[in-house]
């Protein structure tokens, strides 16, 4: 016998093992089903998957590093960590002995019954990957930003033709010296189809993301993913703010109901005067809209997750007042503080006239700081340091005192351990309770610099 080092031991949770066995039971009943074609629904058997894959991707987020190892199913999603220990592990292969062996009694040591023959080792391993289940994140490294080009991929493919023209130019040229041929390799390498680089469907994407299919399509949705022209992409924050307004002011216009919106119908509304000749807002990009600030359903009002016939869209009054909300803090409060009773102001004029949604300062959490009690200003996320030590310290230069309420977006993706957020804020900062000002039996934590 030889030591086998591919086989691995990953410790297999409840979750897992409903998962393995969700999958070996669909197997089965697919197979069943294969025997007859015209089942009940003229179509044959369909199964969605819900076996588990590897993926190593190349990207970094929160919980993950490059090159880590995932193990998705069809909705969940965990992370390997490989755990060292001083226990030799014995991994068995079951097999079935062409005869039965029977020992002496000399060899039992004193017991009754014949061993067990039919498995035969070995595997020693000093190691096992444990699996802690993380929210899945999707990988925008392949896909481009699209802003309402109408020539949108275009270049893609003409890019694609000229560097073809390019290669043939340097293949004739035999006779170039070996310098002036490295340089033109350099160029093509840095001058490389920008298509090549991107994914063109959803499927390619899934592959590609550190998540599961379900996980990956709720956050494409939320992102505001779509495809044109044949790419997948992601609207830019200042295409998806026209496309937003464009489609409230047209829903408002049809005066159509806003809990039970029709694709088709909201899309003849946004395309009524708007010039055929530059008409950005495809069906794809309300479709888009519809899906990031809306949530899909039937018109009985169950939700869904497939197209059919009778789904409908229901605004999300919530998910469109932040947006809003943002784009009032990059214009009005970005630069310096805003007191609070002027922005709201400046934030509802944002909105369509008459549009009816009711804003409220504490849906911006993880915008905003006060440096003041009465005023607030705009924070990017792209200014926090990555260690937790270096982040508490300048969310404590910019404000002295936060609500837990306030400071825990911004300190979340730091924990982890999966600690309890008051422990792990504990580490970096000073906790205190007091009472409520509004509220004498309601009691608010404050957090403070050490």
């Amino acid at each position: 016998m030889k030591l086998d080092s591919s086989y691995k031991l990953i410790q297999l949770t409840p979750d897992l093992l409903k998962v393995i066995e969700q999958s070996t039971n669909n197997k089965k009943e697919k197979k069943e089903d294969e025997k007859d074609e015209n089942s009940s629904n003229g179509q044959g058997y369909k199964t969605f998957p819900t076996g588990l894959a590897f993926k190593t991707i190349d990207m970094k987020a929160n919980q993950i590093n490059k090159n880590d190892v995932v193990l998705c199913s069809s909705n969940k999603t965990w992370l390997l960590r490989q755990k060292n220990h001083s226990n030799t592990v014995l991994l068995m292969k079951e097999y079935k002995p062409d005869k039965k062996i029977v020992l002496p009694e000399n060899l039992l040591f004193g017991k009754k019954e014949q061993p067990t023959l039919d498995l035969l080792g070995f595997s020693k391993t000093t190691y096992e990957y444990e699996t802690k289940p993380i929210q899945g994140k999707i990988n925008l490294d392949l896909i481009p930003i699209f802003d309402g080009e109408l020539n949108f991929g275009k270049d893609f493919i003409y890019q694609e033709k000229d560097e073809d023209s390019n290669n043939n130019n340097n293949n004739n040229n035999n006779n170039n010296n070996n310098n002036n041929n490295n340089n033109n390799n350099n160029n093509n390498n840095n001058n490389n189809n920008i298509s090549s680089r991107y994914l063109k469907n959803f499927d390619e994407l899934v592959e590609n993301s550190a998540c599961s299919r379900e996980e990956c399509l709720k956050e494409w949705h939320e992102m505001g993913g779509c495809k044109i022209n044949g790419y997948i992409c992601i609207f830019s924050e200042a295409f998806m703010t026209k496309a937003l307004h464009v489609t409230l002011v047209s829903i408002l216009g049809g005066s159509i109901d806003m809990n039970e919106l029709d694709l088709k119908e909201t899309f003849k509304l946004v395309t009524r005067d708007i010039d055929e000749d530059y008409n950005p807002y495809t069906l794809e990009v309300i479709k888009t809209v519809l899906n990031k600030f809306g949530t899909k359903r039937l018109n009985d009002g169950k939700m869904v997750g497939n197209d059919n016939n009778k789904i409908c869209w229901k605004l999300n009054m919530d998910i469109i007042a932040k947006w809003y909300g943002k784009q009032a803090l990059l214009k009005y409060a970005s630069q310096h503080s805003v007191p609070i009773d002027e922005f709201l102001i400046k934030w509802k004029s944002l909105f369509p006239p008459f549009f009816p949604c009711d804003i409220d300062i504490d849906m911006l959490r993880g915008m905003i700081y006060k440096p003041d009690v009465n005023s607030i200003q705009y924070m990017s996320r792209d200014i926090l340091p990555m260690e937790p030590k270096e982040r508490f310290k300048l969310l404590f230069k910019l404000q002295s005192n936060w609500l837990l309420e306030d400071i825990a977006p911004y300190v979340e993706e730091l924990n982890v351990r999966g600690l309890k957020l008051d422990n792990f804020i504990m580490k970096y900062a000073r906790r205190r309770r007091v009472t409520s000002p509004n509220s004498k039996s309601k009691s608010l934590i404050i957090i403070s610099s050490r």
